[in-house]
């Protein structure tokens, strides 16, 4: 209150003093009366307040001007932060919108295929005899000299390679045989190498095969020496082999060399179809075992580009120096290794980080539940680490297969991931021959 009085109370004061300065003054010139020299005092007191209203009034108008272009200039701001945040909630909306369309095609897309997969096995089924339980017992069995058929016996042709499939019994199942009676069955012939489907793409046609050690005519198996029990009457006629021992060498360098073979005519044929050749730790611990693979090898004319040597994770782990720069020579000389069974991402990382595997096969379980974890460490670069004879461009192609995928959602989960299926009920036409669940820890 007292600012808004100063102004008045002020002129009222310098009024008074001037009309008494005049009174003074003109009472020295000409007689001037009391009431004059108040009234001027009055003229002067609000000639001054006029004048101090003025000025006071003129300082506010200013002031709330600037406030008002102030307040113009943040209601501006603000309209255009809110034109602005409406885009992008607009843009947002499309985008999920698009996304949500895209998923439902991409759903249906796949229903659909799978659907008619399904009804296409389902009819292939039906017209197969009675006491055969389909494709699922069916696996491939190379015989380059054609003795077990007839040349004009074209039934069971995978399609697309022109390979003969053979079904087996319906008791045929793995088997661990003792080692007189291992080495009996390698004197007389009997181990040979069957070829497993391990990727079967979308349309029956088969990428990755797998040489697995079968042993045939197992009533033929003499009861050699360290064995346990005779064959029985009702045991299989050809099972599986599983555990070689001190013939793993052995074995595996046979298995090269009919996948070798097989190689050869796919590659004739231009049917191109990779061959995955698993390698038992003592094939690589073993220096005569494994310089016998290497001289096959070398002398196969596909060579690094059909054949991929196997490893398990396990068994990479407990290599020691000679085993390792065994691995380290078929990276050398330009293969492709392929590591399976990994037990996390970390392991499968510290795998790729050795500079030697191009390839991983994890199973699907694990895939689909920690997708984010496997794909982070498979596609992170690989920093000062380029491996003995090979750069960083060729390690940094590596490629992902899922073991084990049995459901619908496992399928679609990994198709969206670009990750190939392996062993699979739904997309690999023959039965796996190997255990590979989670519970066996085999790839």
């Amino acid at each position: 209150m007292a600012r808004y009085l100063a102004i008045p109370l002020v002129a009222l004061a310098i009024g008074a003093a001037a009309g008494f300065a005049l009174l003074s003054y003109g009472s020295f010139l000409t007689p001037v009366s009391l009431i004059d020299a108040i009234l001027t005092a009055a003229v002067i007191a609000m000639l001054l307040i006029v004048a101090g209203g003025y000025a006071v009034f003129a300082r506010y108008w200013q002031l709330a001007s600037r406030m008002q272009q102030g307040l113009g200039g943040f209601e501006a701001d603000i309209a255009r932060r809110l034109a602005n945040l409406e885009t992008a909630l607009d843009e947002i909306s499309l985008v999920h919108q698009g996304r949500e369309h895209g998923l439902a095609a991409s759903l249906s897309e796949n229903v659909a295929e799978l659907r008619a997969l399904a009804d296409e096995e389902s009819e292939e089924a039906g017209f197969q005899e009675k006491g055969r339980q389909g494709q699922g017992d069916n696996v491939i069995r190379f015989d380059p000299g054609g003795r077990n058929r007839e040349p004009a016996d074209t039934a069971g042709v995978l399609p697309g390679h022109g390979i003969a499939e053979e079904e087996l019994p319906i008791g045929t199942r793995k088997l661990r045989l003792p080692q007189g009676k291992l080495a009996d069955a390698l004197e007389k012939g009997l181990v040979e190498a069957w070829f497993q489907p391990v990727v079967t793409l979308p349309g029956r046609k088969t990428r990755m095969l797998e040489a697995v050690a079968h042993v045939s005519n197992l009533q033929q198996v003499s009861n050699g020496q360290g064995s346990a029990r005779s064959v029985s009457a009702d045991q299989p006629t050809s099972v599986q082999l599983q555990g070689y021992g001190s013939h793993a060498g052995e074995i595996d360098h046979l298995m090269l060399t009919s996948a070798v073979r097989l190689a050869r005519k796919l590659d004739r044929e231009d049917r191109g179809c990779t061959i995955l050749w698993r390698m038992a730790v003592n094939t690589i611990r073993d220096p005569a075992a494994f310089d016998a693979c290497m001289v096959t090898l070398k002398n196969s004319s596909p060579g690094p580009r059909l054949i991929k040597p196997l490893i398990e994770w396990r068994n990479f782990r407990n290599l020691d120096a000679a085993g390792l720069d065994h691995m380290h020579g078929l990276a050398e000389a330009g293969y492709r290794l392929v590591v399976s069974n990994c037990p996390s991402p970390q392991r499968m990382r510290e795998v790729l980080d050795s500079g030697l595997f191009d390839m991983v096969m994890v199973d699907a379980e694990l895939l689909t539940s920690e997708s984010e974890a496997w794909r982070e460490a498979l596609t992170m670069p690989i920093a000062g680490r380029t491996g003995r004879g090979r750069n960083a461009a060729s390690m940094a192609e590596h490629e992902i297969i899922a073991t084990n995928v049995d459901t619908e959602i496992q399928v679609m989960a990994l198709i969206d991931n670009d990750i190939l299926l392996a062993q699979g009920d739904l997309f690999s036409a023959p039965k796996r021959l190997r255990d590979d669940r989670p519970s066996a820890a085999k790839a």
